[in-house]
């Protein structure tokens, strides 16, 4: 509702929250790069748990501005929410690049966003602890090591295939991933295949309870005769 919105001025700053708060819960505040200005300067964030900056305006930039600033004060940071923040592949590949250094970071939102295959597939591989590259077999790839995500929600984006593939090789093997959500993620755009392989790794999964996979065929394919 436009009538109950805010928006902050740009010469706001509101990185000094991310020093001090155990939360930092801003949305809805139109937040854009220029907001985050100073977190470069924030060297310690001793008590920050939870970043929820949902439906605001980060984009790949701000972003980028975000994780840096957590990694380099070595967070402790274990819940990140950027639902509706204009992000791309940029800034998913920012994030995915980024989880290796944030170890106690066990739940991630990025709903609603314009994150593709490529984003989609460096997040998986970087939480899988899978080597990078479409081309790569994965059963002689060498282990890396999953991180200790326990959840991931992607809804709204467009993982497609190629995303669902990748996404299917991370939970039939994770120890501990326990959430993930593709839904609305065009995963049948073009076949239904890789879609059954989600849901078959659900089904082998030694953790995954919730795989949530609902409108992914715009083509109208019907997939209810999957059996695993």
């Amino acid at each position: 509702d436009e009538r109950c919105s805010v928006t902050l001025p740009t010469d706001v700053d509101v990185s000094l929250a991310f020093g001090m708060a155990t939360s930092v819960d801003l949305q809805h505040l139109d937040l854009g790069p220029l907001h985050f200005g100073g977190l470069s300067r924030i060297t310690e964030m001793p008590v920050l748990t939870h970043v929820n900056l949902n439906h605001n305006h980060l984009g790949d930039l701000g972003v980028d501005l975000l994780f840096k600033a957590l990694v380099d004060a070595g967070s402790s940071v274990v819940h990140v929410a950027l639902s509706e923040n204009n992000i791309g592949d940029e800034g998913a590949t920012t994030i995915a690049v980024s989880l290796g250094s944030l170890p106690r970071l066990t739940s991630l939102e990025l709903c609603e966003n314009f994150i593709q295959e490529r984003g989609s597939m460096a997040i998986a591989e970087a939480i899988g602890g899978l080597v990078a590259g479409d081309d790569v077999d994965m059963e002689e790839a060498p282990a890396v090591g999953p991180l200790p995500v326990l959840s991931v929600d992607l809804r709204g984006n467009r993982s497609r295939e190629l995303g669902a593939r990748r996404w299917a090789e991370v939970i039939c093997n994770h120890p501990d991933l326990k959430f993930l959500c593709l839904a609305q993620n065009e995963l049948g755009l073009v076949t239904k295949e890789n879609f059954l392989d989600l849901v078959c790794a659900a089904v082998a999964s030694p953790a995954c309870s919730v795989l949530d996979l609902q409108d992914n065929f715009p083509m109208g394919y019907d997939v209810e005769a999957c059996i695993c």
